[in-house]
């Protein structure tokens, strides 16, 4: 970056340079756009439009026209140091998904730069055959212009799973593994590496044995696909004729095909969060209804799981002034907690939810529970507004049913008595874990202690899954554990009998479901159980489906 001190009255044109700079890179990034709309989708399109966006921000321009007329600094150097602010402002809220968003801002405002300071890109793919791609991080541009058949896969030291770079390598079907930075110490160029995307693994100069074997598995990924297709049709049951009933985890109506082509039984968790954020206002009574009841009626005759706004922690809403910045998000101002202190937006959102009762199938659940004071304050607000539009002669289903989210280990400890009021638990595993054994999930310094086979863990899913045995209720998994073919005998064995998760995982859980007994199960989860070693409890899961036959791949962590 060139640093001068310019002289007064050539701020205007430097400003002159600054606008075909923008117009330059705008014209780059509308091309891209364009080409990722048509090649992968709207939705990783969208990020482009946002990156857009920034470049007609007035925060851009009015800052580098203060720093050119008041402090005299060249282009060059005035827009640096405002690219540096606004990401160095963004790098340090507490929010990881607007924390990510700091690497957009450096994508867009690095390409600025470099077409102002006239800099030709290095052209990766014409010089360079069948490579892994290891960088510090990856920018969400410089994702779309290496794609292509030669790119194999993606390392980088820094990013996580939310950040818009790990979107698109998912999007273009190539594996990506961040959060390496040690292994990145031992790469060099020519580096042979083989990328397990599943384990969220590298491995550096293998050996000939460990090609062969992943190899193998490459050959049995592009078989796979088809054989499990072959299960759509076919029933969730185990060997001895026990139904398990596999469902969908989604996020928006649009996600409904997905559930629909992987032919999952019900909507075990639909995520009403997304409605709600990146907007001014929160969505009316009315926008809630429509939306709700987009997704009940192509569901129909199919249930649907609603659950109530989970906002706070990481998913930060502006419309809402009291969800300030907080020391520890994930323990503080979330989900159940502002229904209560804000119960105008939980009423909208019931009634709106209630309403769309009437044109399928559905049922509530109410996500962060953590002690019998909140069930009971929900419970009464419910059956208020199901006697208020009862009186209004509003027309939904009298008989909705009402559940909980088991996700604090103080609700997993109580959960008999929460049955006694409630229709049905469901437990969202990814919060249960992190919160048992104060370990933050999306902190990568600490994703080795995220254990969902630590003993603590097995005791608490043990005690719900009596718990639903001895209650006669409904009991499921709608967190990653669901979607895990390492976990699937496990669930069943603890009484689990419900598994919800994403519609891309239904035909590999089916898979092991319809390979043992219900009998073998509980003998799996009782021996498991009983030990107080995650080693050894993985050890005797790993053991089982291999006797059972289920291909090694299979078996593998997803999260």
């Amino acid at each position: 970056i060139p640093r001068r001190r310019i002289k007064v009255g050539e701020a205007k044109s430097e400003l002159t340079r600054l606008e075909k700079a923008v117009e330059e890179t705008k014209k780059e990034l509308a091309e891209i756009r364009d080409r990722v709309r048509q090649e992968i989708g709207k939705r990783e399109a969208d990020i482009f439009d946002a990156h857009l966006l920034f470049l007609d921000d007035l925060y851009l321009r009015t800052h580098v026209e203060y720093k050119l007329v008041h402090d005299r600094k060249n282009l060059e150097q005035a827009l640096a140091e405002v690219i540096e602010e606004s990401e160095r402002m963004l790098s340090s809220v507490e929010d990881a998904y607007l924390r990510e968003r700091a690497l957009d801002i450096r994508d867009v405002g690095g390409r600025l730069l470099e077409n102002l300071l006239g800099h030709d890109r290095y052209d990766f793919m014409t010089t360079h055959n069948d490579v892994i791609i290891v960088a510090d991080e990856l920018t969400p541009s410089q994702a779309v212009s290496l794609e292509g058949v030669t790119v194999r896969g993606f390392v980088t030291a820094r990013g996580g799973a939310t950040s818009h770079a790990a979107i698109l390598a998912r999007s273009m079907g190539v594996p990506l593994v961040s959060g390496a930075a040690d292994v990145l110490k031992n790469i060099t160029l020519g580096t042979q590496l083989i990328i397990d995307g599943f384990r969220g693994q590298v491995i550096l100069n293998p050996t000939e044995r460990e090609l062969a074997i992943y190899y193998e598995k490459l050959e049995f990924l592009h078989e796979k696909p088809q054989e499990l297709l072959q299960l759509n049709e076919l029933p969730s049951v185990t060997r001895d004729e026990i139904k398990i009933s596999l469902q969908a985890n989604i996020g928006s109506p649009k996600d409904i095909k997905l559930v629909k082509e992987a032919n999952a039984e019900a909507v075990g968790l639909y995520r009403t969060e997304v409605l709600f954020l990146d907007r001014d206002a929160f969505p009316s009574e009315d926008e809630q209804f429509e939306t709700y009841q987009a997704v009940v009626e192509s569901m129909a005759p199919r249930c649907v799981t609603i659950r109530t706004m989970d906002i706070g922690g990481d998913k930060f809403v502006s419309s809402l002034p009291s969800l300030q910045k907080e020391a520890n998000p994930y323990l503080g101002f979330r989900a159940v907690r502002i229904h209560m202190h804000h119960p105008s937006l939980f009423e909208t959102q019931m009634r709106a939810i209630l309403r769309a009762s009437a044109f399928g199938n559905v049922k509530i659940m109410i996500p962060m529970i953590s002690c019998l004071g909140e069930v009971k304050w929900v419970k009464t607000n419910f059956l208020r507004l199901k006697n208020e539009l009862l009186q209004s002669g509003v027309e939904f289903n009298p008989n909705v049913e009402l559940g909980v989210m088991v996700e604090i280990p103080s609700a997993a400890l109580i959960i008999d008595a929460i049955l006694r009021h409630v229709d049905f638990v469901s437990v969202g595993t990814n919060d249960l874990i992190q919160y048992t054994l104060a370990v933050d999930r999306s902190n990568e310094q600490v994703s080795e202690f995220y254990d969902p086979l630590n003993p603590a863990v097995l005791q608490l899913l043990k005690k719900i899954g009596d718990a639903g045995k001895r209650s006669g209720k409904d009991i499921s998994i709608c967190g990653e554990m669901a979607g895990d073919t390492a976990y699937t005998e496990l669930l069943l064995g603890l009484g689990f009998k419900a598994l919800s998760m994403s519609p891309h995982f239904i035909n590999g859980v089916k898979l092991v479901v319809r390979a043992l007994t219900l009998s073998e199960a509980e003998s799996v989860a009782q021996k498991a159980a009983a030990m107080f070693e995650s080693r050894k409890i993985r050890q005797i899961l790993q053991k089982s489906l291999h006797a059972k036959g289920i291909p090694e791949i299979l078996v593998f962590p997803t999260t």
